[in-house]
């Protein structure tokens, strides 16, 4: 039985980087639910891998069955570069995540949200810190401003980490 005193955590989206933030975890002693639209067994002790879907609502049903106290991430990532994917995916994403939270009673102890530091303008080599001004020029820093904006008003504790390029495999095309 899981305990809302042991440190639980849900990654939504663990793909790229919310595998490697649930290994980190994982191995750290909390009890992670790693939600991706195909879960794959991540191989540890502590990592329950959950088929879940932010564009499909209806699979955040699994969230029912999180601990109260847990700290959610959420770490999706559009899987299309284009105004559709990225407003499906980050907006209506973390939409349905609140309205899940909201429908079960889940009172999360904390919220992560990984957005972009494409929310800033600043493209010449300008100090960029979270006091910096956002009127993004491009959809992708309009899109993730607005998820931003949905979480802000939940009501739950969050914390917003704004991400500069991701490198890994297949995530090369700045260094290309």
């Amino acid at each position: 039985m899981v305990m809302a005193d042991e440190k639980n955590a849900v990654v939504i989206g663990a793909g790229y980087v919310g595998s490697q933030l649930a290994r980190e975890l994982a191995g750290s002693g909390w009890r992670v639910w790693a939600l991706r639209r195909k879960p794959v067994d991540m191989g540890l002790e502590g990592i329950t891998a959950v088929a879940a879907d932010v564009r499909c609502p209806e699979t955040l049903s699994v969230l029912k069955s999180v601990p109260q106290g847990s700290t959610v991430f959420i770490t999706v990532g559009a899987d299309a570069f284009s105004e559709e994917a990225y407003r499906a995916t980050y907006v209506e994403g973390v939409k349905a995540v609140i309205a899940a939270l909201d429908k079960y009673s889940i009172h999360p102890k904390h919220i992560l949200f990984t957005s972009s530091t494409s929310v800033y303008a600043q493209m010449h080599g300008e100090w960029v810190d979270e006091k910096s001004v956002t009127e993004p020029k491009h959809f992708s820093g309009r899109t993730m401003l607005d998820a931003e904006g949905y979480l802000r008003a939940s009501g739950f504790g969050y914390a917003i980490v704004r991400l500069g390029g991701i490198y890994g495999p297949g995530r090369t095309p700045l260094l290309d």
